[in-house]
């Protein structure tokens, strides 16, 4: 039972951690070592909540994670090329027609790009796992996120106090 009740608190304190910082950390970035075992406590939940609602074989768990995390990996790096761009933190008042076409059109590029990542990722998915666990993924995407924002609202709540 102390088990469980250590491990959400952990993840809380991992992502409060994460998300008050000012820098976002992707696996391959250089860290500090503290924020290093925070991201890794995260991954380490997330393979054990995705391999448990995916119900994945080991033979299915070999082939899926390292193409989830290559998945992972290019949208987040596609995502930090998008809070890179010239003018991500101008307001659009005093920039000119030309400038702020240029910021659409290569916000129109991102989207086509994730677009076109996420579509070899279900295309190489389903040479993994079959039919109904690529649709229990979806679901299990979106809750592991929703899990994470819940432990941390909970923990938020507690501090409150």
């Amino acid at each position: 039972m102390k088990t469980y009740l250590f491990i959400p608190l952990t993840i809380s304190l991992v992502l409060i951690t994460l998300c008050s910082s000012g820098q976002r950390f992707t696996p391959g970035d250089e860290m500090p070592p503290a924020r290093k075992e925070q991201w890794e406590k995260i991954e380490s939940f997330r393979i054990a909540y995705f391999t448990e609602k995916l119900d994945l074989s080991p033979a299915e768990a070999e082939t899926f994670w390292p193409l989830y995390n290559e998945y992972r990996k290019t949208m987040e790096l596609n995502s930090n090329e998008g809070r890179r761009r010239p003018g991500n933190d101008l307001e659009p008042d005093p920039m000119t027609d030309q400038e702020a076409l240029a910021i659409v059109d290569k916000a129109i590029r991102q989207i086509q790009e994730r677009s076109k990542l996420t579509q070899q990722f279900f295309t190489s998915l389903k040479q993994v796992l079959p039919p109904k666990k690529i649709v229990l993924f979806l679901d299990t995407e979106r809750s592991f996120k929703h899990e994470l924002l819940r432990k941390l609202e909970q923990y938020r709540s507690r501090e409150k106090k």
